[in-house]
């Protein structure tokens, strides 16, 4: 397999300035990402996480190794030292494992955890948090892939939960699932791997019907020949040991409402965009009742908290003692759940992708009320795979993959007439704005509206001169048919509705034609290298 980078940056201010070591934003953060931040992040997790705590996590996930792997199961055995440490990741319960981003998490967590252990000589394990608790249907209903004959697929989930409800406990009725499957049987038909996939798919949903669940085991199974451990926190047993992080915003809900504002203000004040909304009125945490998941809000009554849906207030003496019997119906917002992370977890370092490492510049207040300091955090690898047949597809074209496909079909597309239609197309548009900008001073004199309304006239005549541009090229594409379909095959691989490959495709087609052997470069690479686009010919 070959691999090639390319310096780039990530597009998020916050993330750029602390990947290059800006001062206006590094004091939003209490650990650097070199040596000596770890270090000194391992001896504060040393002075904070005891024993106890350990071995209500270690029951907590033995709970959850029923399919896990030698090498998944030895991970649990290494946590029990003392010592051991953990690099953690995370992401939402999305359908088919989500967007491939969701496994380059996991495997630069894999990476870092290695390149730590060697570094500081202690065990440090890969974790991956399943964040089920989320509510927003939406953004994991979906799935997309790339088809055998080279075009943008999607299978969707049909079923809607009520609103609010967790995604993770949201059950994939099974006549879904058997269609969804039948359709990426027929799509990837050509696939090397795509019996053993769907085969797989269907055995995990027969196992596990909820959306949380399914997620885990899905990508507990995709990711078996690596030493990294999938736990869902939304258990019971996770939740009870986690419960002194919610007890903590309980007893003080509006210092920790207060701290959210600061630092969404601090952020501002700096020249930087808060990177998540904060409510002046939620208290960072969320309460699930029968099956929906409502914040948890401030009221007037200082001794109590309110459900925002309902609006029923409920005693914090109640919700206390609701935390001690029933641990897993409270929940984090996105702002307090590293918090609880941190509570739950010995955490040396945080692997996130663009967003998540910016918005933890808002949480330092929130961290440092709950007695606890932000983790080192690490930029996710930033990936592009690249198969074989996209190679081929660049060379038919006369292109490099790296190309940027669609203007270089356009440009093929247009050359194609005499004179070329893109020229032709701008003359007519300078012959617009010759014609009617000569008549400006005329329409000047006229008054009122007139010269502005000879404007809009220009600027209609443009645009409509544009859209006969975009008529005839899809005239001409047709004409060019191979040329159109090999840079179709290209765009949906690397380009796919015109954003960034991870970010839209599942693992599905990749998985489907090349199984997961690939993994194994990610996993191996630096991970403490965070300003480059990889790309992996697979």
């Amino acid at each position: 397999m070959k691999l090639s980078r390319l310096r780039c940056r990530t597009g998020n201010d916050v993330t750029d300035a602390y990947l290059e070591g800006d001062a206006r934003i590094r004091a939003f953060y209490d650990y650097g990402f070199d040596q000596a931040s770890l270090k000194r992040r391992s001896f504060d997790v040393a002075q904070h996480y005891d024993e106890t705590q350990r071995d209500l996590l270690l029951e907590a996930i033995r709970e959850q190794l029923s399919n896990a792997t030698e090498i998944q199961r030895a991970q649990w055995e290494r946590l029990r030292d003392p010592r051991a440490l953990v690099v953690v990741t995370g992401q939402q319960a999305g359908l088919f494992t989500g967007p491939l981003y969701t496994i380059h998490k996991a495997l630069s967590t894999v990476a870092l955890a290695r390149q730590m252990e060697q570094e500081m000589n202690v065990p440090v394990i890969p974790v991956f948090w399943v964040a089920a608790e989320d509510h927003d249907f939406d953004e994991v209903a979906s799935a997309h892939y790339v088809s055998d004959e080279g075009t943008l697929r999607r299978v969707s989930l049909k079923t809607r939960p009520v609103p609010r409800t967790p995604v993770g406990i949201h059950d994939v009725p099974a006549r879904e699932m058997r269609g969804m499957l039948e359709q990426i049987s027929a799509d990837l038909r050509d696939g090397l791997y795509t019996a053993d996939l769907v085969a797989e798919l269907n055995t995990l949903h027969a196992a596990h019907s909820r959306m949380g669940t399914l997620f885990q085991k899905t990508l507990q199974a995709w990711l078996g020949e690596f030493p990294i451990l999938v736990i869902d926190p939304t258990t019971r047993a996770m939740r009870r040991a986690a419960a002194a992080a919610f007890a903590q915003v309980l007893d003080r809900p509006r210092v920790f409402r207060d701290a959210a504002l600061a630092g969404a203000k601090r952020l501002r004040d700096a020249s930087f965009k808060a990177q998540v909304d904060v409510s002046a009125e939620h208290s960072l945490l969320y309460f699930i009742q029968d099956r929906v998941r409502s914040p948890l809000d401030l009221c007037e009554r200082e001794d109590a908290l309110k459900l925002r849906d309902s609006g029923e207030s409920i005693s914090i003496d109640t919700l206390k003692k609701r935390l001690r019997d029933e641990p897993e119906a409270f929940s984090a917002g996105v702002l307090y759940r590293p918090v609880v992370q941190d509570y739950l977890l010995p955490v040396l370092a945080y692997v996130g992708g663009a967003a998540e490492v910016s918005y933890h510049a808002m949480m330092g207040g929130i961290f440092h009320e709950a007695g606890r300091t932000i983790p080192p955090l690490f930029l996710r690898q930033r990936v592009t795979l690249v198969p074989p047949s996209i190679v081929r597809s660049a060379k038919k074209l006369g292109l490099s993959w790296r190309d940027d496909v669609h203007a270089a079909l356009q440009e093929k597309v247009a050359q194609s007439m005499d004179p070329p239609l893109r020229r032709v197309v701008e003359e007519m548009k300078q012959e617009i704005r010759d014609l009617l900008g000569g008549r400006e001073s005329y329409f000047e004199k006229v008054g009122g509206r007139a010269r502005r309304d000879l404007h809009k006239a220009q600027d209609s005549f443009i645009r409509e001169m544009e859209r006969l541009a975009l008529r005839s090229e899809r005239v001409l594409r047709k004409k060019h048919v191979e040329h159109a379909a090999l840079s179709e095959r290209m765009i949906s691989w690397l380009e796919p509705k015109g954003g960034e490959q991870e970010r839209l495709l599942s693992p599905l087609s990749v998985i489907a034609h090349f199984g997961t052997s690939w993994m194994h470069s990610l996993a191996d690479l630096d991970a403490t290298d965070m300003n480059d686009m990889i790309y992996l010919e697979i």
